[in-house]
């Protein structure tokens, strides 16, 4: 690919990633995982998986302060901290998983998930949020985590993509705190992934990669995302719960089309 096109291709791609993580709570992995194993051949999906988690973990960083000052009410501490431990958990046994794993699994397993979710999304009758304290006791709230963990480290989405739909579909909080939390899991995800990452053989050989992390694409992807992230809070909060729960369909619908072509 030349390589004006490949930096065109990856600010494109940078600001969909800010929005995604600042605008949804998606983190952005949803994006590059399809992307980068159809635009870039020579990248295997584990590399794949690996760079997009080093990308949400900078612009879920940089997008976190900008979404607290933007936050009119936050989450108690307790629950964040719950939900991260689990992520923290999940997503070291996702991540060694998912390197043990050969790609056709890792996409099977991906699309019946997202495909699950995208179907309660629609169909399923939202249950009534909870406006002021958690009714779940610290137990769930970090099995819930860890289930986001382990799928968005074994996947590349960072957990935003499991975490965000749940939290829609069982009420666990005010649809306006989602994306705000998903950032935080996200970031206790990626945190609790990289060292795995780093440390696996390397199957690609561009890119300046180490281990499953394609470091010489992560500067402009993760520039280019700032761009995102200014737009992304300020989609935040403006979209209702109902707008939520279809956008989040309609895009884990098209990364399952995605991801049913590449099988």
């Amino acid at each position: 690919m030349p390589i004006l096109l490949l930096l065109l291709g990856l600010m494109v791609l940078g600001i969909g990633v800010g929005i995604f993580s600042t605008g949804l709570g998606l983190g952005g992995g949803v994006l590059m995982v399809p992307a980068f194993i159809t635009f870039l051949p020579e990248m295997d999906l584990h590399t794949a998986k690996g760079t997009s988690l080093f990308v949400i973990l900078l612009v879920a960083l940089s997008g976190l302060p900008r979404l607290y000052r933007a936050q009119a009410e936050r989450p108690a501490l307790r629950t964040a901290g719950w939900l991260a431990g689990g992520a923290v958990a999940g997503g070291y046994a996702g991540a060694a998983i998912s390197t043990r794993l050969p790609e056709k699994a890792v996409l099977i397993f991906f699309l019946l998930f997202v495909g699950f979710l995208a179907f309660q999304l629609v169909w399923r009758k939202p249950v009534a949020p909870v406006h002021h304290h958690i009714r779940h006791g610290g137990m769930t709230l970090f099995l819930i985590g860890a289930a986001a963990g382990a799928v968005g480290s074994a996947t590349g989405t960072g957990g935003g993509a499991v975490l965000a739909p749940l939290i829609l579909l069982s009420g666990l909080l005010p649809h306006s705190q989602m994306v705000y939390v998903s950032n935080q899991v996200i970031i206790a995800t990626s945190l609790a992934a990289a060292p795995a990452h780093l440390m696996a053989e390397a199957q690609c050989h561009h890119y300046w990669t180490v281990g499953h992390v394609a470091l010489g694409l992560i500067p402009v992807l993760f520039l280019a995302a700032q761009v995102g992230v200014i737009l992304g809070v300020r989609i935040n909060l403006h979209l209702k719960a109902r707008q939520r729960r279809l956008l989040l369909a309609l895009v884990l619908v098209l990364v399952a089309m995605r991801m049913l072509a590449q099988l």
